[in-house]
C-alpha cells in the first residue's frame, strides 16, 4: 500500500511540473520568450504587415484615444494607424507604477456635466507615446475598430513604456486649420 501511495504521489508530481512547463506563468519560459520577442519599428509593421501578422512584437508609437477611438500613429509613415485593443491580461501581468500611469493617459469621460462641456471634451485626443508588447493583426476582410476603419490591430499584452499625457483639442485645431 505504501509504495502504490508514492506512486501516486510521484505521478501527480510529475503532472503539476509538466503543466508548469508548458503555462506562460513557469519564470524560465515567460522571461525567455519576453526577451525573444522582435522589436519592430512601427512602420516597418505597416509595410511588412503580412510579415507580424497575428504575431507577438514589441513596437513604440504615439498613443491616440478619446471619444470613439483608440490608436497607435507615426506621422513618419503612409497609412499611419492602428486600432488599439487592451488585453484583460494586462491589469495583473504589468507593474503596478506603469498600470497606473496607463490608466491616467487613457481617455475617459468625465461623470456629471454639462451638455456644453460634454460636446467640447468629446473632441479631446488624449496622446501619450507607449512602448508596448502585444499580438498584430492585418485584417483579412472587414477592419477594426470603430466603424471598421482600421486595416491593422494591435492587443497589447505588456506595456513597457508611457510617455507624458497631452490633451489636445481636435476642434480647436480644426478651427485653426480652417
Amino acid at each position: 500500500m505504501v509504495i502504490k501511495s508514492k506512486s501516486i504521489l510521484l505521478l501527480i508530481l510529475a503532472l503539476v511540473l509538466a503543466t508548469q512547463a508548458q503555462t506562460p506563468s513557469g519564470n524560465v519560459s515567460q522571461s525567455s520568450s519576453v526577451s525573444e520577442i522582435p522589436t519592430v519599428a512601427f512602420c516597418d509593421l505597416l509595410s511588412k504587415s503580412a510579415e507580424y501578422d497575428a504575431r507577438t512584437i514589441r513596437t513604440a508609437a504615439l498613443y491616440h484615444s478619446g471619444f470613439e477611438w483608440s490608436a497607435f500613429s507615426d506621422s513618419a509613415c503612409e497609412d499611419n494607424k492602428i486600432w488599439v485593443e487592451f488585453d484583460p491580461s494586462l491589469e495583473t501581468s504589468n507593474k503596478s507604477d506603469i498600470l497606473k500611469k496607463l490608466q491616467e493617459a487613457i481617455y475617459h469621460y468625465p461623470i456629471d456635466i454639462d451638455e456644453k462641456t460634454w460636446a467640447e471634451w468629446k473632441w479631446l485626443d488624449w496622446q501619450t507615446e507607449l512602448r508596448v508588447t502585444g499580438f498584430f493583426y492585418k485584417a483579412k476582410e472587414a477592419g477594426y475598430g470603430h466603424l471598421n476603419m482600421y486595416q491593422y490591430k494591435i492587443v497589447i499584452t505588456g506595456v513597457e513604456e508611457v510617455g507624458a499625457l497631452k490633451r489636445v483639442d481636435l476642434l480647436a485645431k480644426d478651427k485653426a486649420n480652417q
